[in-house]
């Protein structure tokens, strides 16, 4: 019996470090569209200096997302994680665009190449 007490101790520690991990995750997710959003709004009404506070908010909150969630691969290759991500990518591409500078690539941005490219594509929306 004590055999199984201990696996539902160590298993109930497990999904509970898991769940904190995956709210934290979600409200960086919505944090970090926010920020992307912001960006972009400020970069479209030449408010430079603001749109790059907010990216830089975005970028703090993408290296976050990588470092808390390197235990837990599955939450950050998890769809809400990935469509923030993608948030930034198009907030940051959309800056170098209008601010006439080189693309960032997507090592720059330490973000995987279909993130980007789906940030990249909705990026033409926004020009």
């Amino acid at each position: 019996m004590d055999i199984f007490n201990s696996i539902a101790e160590k298993a109930h520690h497990a999904f509970e470090a898991r769940n904190k991990a995956r709210d934290q995750a979600l409200a960086q997710a919505r944090q970090l569209t926010r920020f992307a959003a912001h960006t972009i709004r400020a970069i479209h009404r030449s408010e430079t200096a603001l749109a790059h506070e907010n990216l830089d908010q975005a970028r703090a909150l993408v290296e976050s997302l990588k470092t808390d969630l390197a235990t837990f691969p599955d939450l950050f290759y998890a769809g809400y994680t990935q469509d923030a991500i993608k948030e930034y990518a198009e907030a940051s591409i959309t800056c170098a665009v209008i601010e006439n500078q080189p693309l960032p690539t997507p090592e720059a941005l330490g973000i995987e190449y279909a993130t980007y490219l789906n940030g990249l594509a909705e990026t033409t929306g926004e020009l």
